[in-house]
């Protein structure tokens, strides 16, 4: 399942100015149980029912589809064979990591992230 936490976060990576609110109402959204999980089904869905509001054939939204996975795992694969792919497995890591990268204080990383 897919916290809160991790959608945000990854949100942020993708868009710096990513709007909290709009992550937050696409959270809650996709949380159709409002237990602060979304499965990896409600994510999908909807994502899906994103990407059927597009108003554009069928092949082109694959083919959408296909280069945005194509395009995300080459990135992957490039930041994993740079070593820049790290999993954080625990706060202490997270709070490691923000430390690492941000000059303040981890609670200023964590406000800058909306994630407190």
């Amino acid at each position: 399942a897919l916290e809160y936490s991790e959608y945000a976060l990854s949100c942020f990576m993708v868009d710096n100015d990513a709007d909290p609110e709009i992550i937050e109402e696409d959270f809650d959204r996709m949380d159709t149980r409002g237990i602060g999980k979304a499965s990896w089904a409600d994510f999908l869905n909807f994502h899906g029912q994103l990407l059927d509001a597009v108003p554009r054939p069928i092949e082109e939204k694959v083919h959408i589809v296909r280069s945005k996975i194509a395009a995300l795992s080459e990135n992957l694969q490039r930041a994993s064979d740079s070593g820049g792919v790290h999993l954080i497995t625990c706060v202490e890591e997270l709070l490691e990591l923000l430390s690492s990268r941000f000059s303040g204080p981890e609670d200023e990383a964590l406000r800058a992230l909306n994630l407190e």
